[in-house]
């Protein structure tokens, strides 16, 4: 029997489970069956692909005097099959100009942004138009991230 100022337990349904924005992360991406078998979903392959490997230092040494980067080739290879990436730069409007690939601020920012996914409200899946994302402030961006233990500032998260 609960104390005076104690809820009752309460017992969730099976229907309090079901959350459209996680159930999209249990999905799987194939064209056939046979090529489901191997796969647990895609969430797997994509944090496997070397997207946030360039370091600023390794960009400087190949960015042209424009401040422009080449496409970038990675071949990578995830459960006994073989894949090529390429990874475009983004052209900022900085002080300086310049382009960059994704770094470990991005990944970090990638982080923020699922566990932000997960909340109620905040992801959408538009199976007509064959997409889906998050809805943020970069409030709440900045918010998780300091969460996370690694905070910055508004003009650092707009980058």
């Amino acid at each position: 029997m609960p104390e005076k100022n104690e809820k009752p337990l309460v017992v969730p349904t099976d229907q309090d489970f079901y959350l459209a924005q996680v159930d999209m992360f249990r999905s799987f991406l194939t064209n056939s069956d046979a090529q489901k078998i191997p796969l647990s979903n895609t969430i797997g392959l994509w944090d496997s692909l070397p997207k946030y490997s360039i370091s600023q230092v390794e960009q400087n040494k190949i960015r042209t005097q424009e401040g422009l980067l080449p496409l970038l080739r990675r071949d990578v290879k995830f459960m006994d099959s073989e894949y090529t990436i390429f990874i475009s730069p983004a052209l900022l409007a900085d002080e300086n100009g310049r382009a960059y690939y994704p770094s470990a601020n991005e990944s970090l920012v990638e982080d923020a942004l699922r566990k932000i996914a997960t909340l109620q409200n905040q992801c959408f899946l538009s199976e007509s138009e064959s997409h889906c994302g998050v809805v943020f402030t970069l409030h709440q961006l900045r918010v998780e991230l300091k969460n996370q233990g690694h905070t910055r500032s508004y003009q650092e998260v707009v980058k």
